[in-house]
């Protein structure tokens, strides 16, 4: 089956999302990130490297929930925070979640298979999240009122954000450039404690395009000869495996 086969059908069982993110993961033990970037034409310039941490409380409260919380700290001075829910079927979300302004209904789509992700983004001061993530803080002091709405609908306990705890950090690699007949591509090496390294090679589109999109991703791996690796994962869930092993701060 080809990568991406299944992705119109996909999203008429899905229905209505904002956008859709192609994912695949490359294999590094046949390319180096500064390999796939200069065949790629991914200007050197354009890397920024950067640190990823995750975010729950001492009881597992979001993880039990079906949430993630992530904080990312870019080495260009930028810094977002999200919260995420994912899930393999569209989740049906509280009325005052779907109200929400920032809130973002994407389809996360790897080689043979798609989550649904419902999340709420926010763009704190850099300063402000390093301080909280690494000397500890007030998360309501960082975290927007949507997140902090979005956090007890889904988890039902209001002192949920009080009490995150980061994980991390992952030191990531970024870059990002455009090719012909695709979106932006983004690339991204984030290197795990054990020296393990994920490759993975993206892209975002809305829905209508994403069937094309698929296709020019498809052409760009064969005609590269970009090895994509043997099991296909989201970050996250490469990620949490570290975290459930102990990664902290």
């Amino acid at each position: 089956m080809a990568y991406w086969d299944t992705l119109p059908s996909t999203l008429r069982r899905t229905g209505s999302v904002h956008r859709v993110e192609l994912k695949v993961q490359l294999d590094p033990e046949y390319q180096t990130a500064a390999e796939v970037a200069q065949v790629l034409g991914l200007a050197a310039g354009t890397g920024t490297a950067g640190e990823v941490y995750y975010l729950d409380n001492a009881d597992r409260t979001l993880r039990r929930s079906g949430l993630v919380a992530r904080a990312r700290l870019g080495g260009a001075g930028g810094a977002d925070l999200v919260f995420k829910m994912r899930s393999p079927l569209p989740f049906p979300l509280p009325k005052a979640v779907r109200r929400l302004s920032r809130l973002a209904v994407e389809l996360d789509a790897l080689p043979h298979r798609t989550m649904w992700c419902a999340s709420v983004k926010h763009l704190p001061r850099r300063s402000v999240l390093a301080d909280t993530v690494r000397r500890g803080g007030s998360w309501h002091a960082v975290c927007s009122a949507e997140q902090q709405l979005f956090l007890r609908c889904l988890t039902g306990d209001p002192r949920a954000v009080k009490d995150l705890r980061p994980s991390g950090p992952i030191p990531v690699l970024k870059r990002t450039g455009r090719v012909p007949g695709l979106p932006r591509l983004t690339l991204e090496s984030w290197q795990y404690p054990d020296g393990r390294q994920v490759l993975e090679l993206s892209t975002k589109c809305r829905p209508e395009y994403s069937n094309r999109s698929a296709k020019a991703l498809r052409r760009l791996l064969t005609a590269h000869g970009l090895a994509p690796a043997s099991i296909q994962r989201l970050k996250t869930e490469t990620a949490m495996r570290y975290v459930d092993s102990g990664l902290r701060r």
